[in-house]
């Protein structure tokens, strides 16, 4: 199980809960329409369960027929059942992060220092990548931080965020092979940006 403390956690515990769904999920060849956005009602405290289609699985309900559900806890968020489908599958997510605050890096941060804190393992099976140790949580954390400090110190020297990219992907060399570094790094930067930008005021 994959843990984060509750409200700077839960960023962290939907980056978790995305790749052990899409583990879950089979992987098709063509994919249909999206699944239309079905409400997750909460049962009991923290207990959601979206209700879905009775009847048999048909080329209009996608296969969706079934009732995924998730927990959200202190420290963290358990999914059960995600679906039988991609599209169930990205559906499910959808609803997870409607119910959890907005992602941020230093909540992010926060989180896998906090999982580190009460999780006891020695052999960690990320969502993708190779099996591991701690250094995972330890790399991804580096990069985190790394974008989020770097973003603020730029900020801070009046340098635009599209002008930021040369300087933070020198900084964070050390992850340049990292599938899709490139591309994704000035996402990040512009995600950063909003969230340092927005605490300054």
């Amino acid at each position: 199980m994959h843990q984060a403390r509750r409200t700077p956690a839960r960023p962290i515990a939907a980056w978790l809960a995305g790749p052990l769904i899409a583990l879950a999920l089979p992987v098709l060849a063509a994919r249909g329409p999206d699944v239309p956005d079905y409400p997750a009602d909460e049962v009991a405290p923290g207990l959601y369960v979206i209700h879905g289609p009775v009847g048999y699985p048909s080329p209009e309900n996608q296969g969706f027929m079934n009732n995924p559900a998730f927990l959200v806890t202190e420290t963290g968020v358990i999914v059960v059942d995600p679906g039988s489908s991609v599209q169930t599958g990205e559906m499910v997510l959808r609803q997870i992060r409607m119910r959890m605050d907005d992602g941020s890096f230093r909540g992010s941060v926060e989180a896998l220092d906090a999982v580190q804190g009460v999780v006891e393992a020695r052999v960690l099976v990320p969502g993708h990548g190779l099996t591991g140790g701690w250094d995972i949580v330890d790399d991804y954390r580096a990069y985190l931080n790394g974008v989020y400090t770097g973003v603020a110190e730029l900020y801070e020297q009046g340098v635009s965020d599209f002008d930021m990219k040369p300087k933070l992907a020198e900084r964070l060399a050390r992850f340049k092979d990292w599938p899709g570094f490139s591309e994704e790094l000035g996402k990040h930067i512009s995600l950063a940006y909003l969230e340092v930008e927005a605490g300054a005021f």
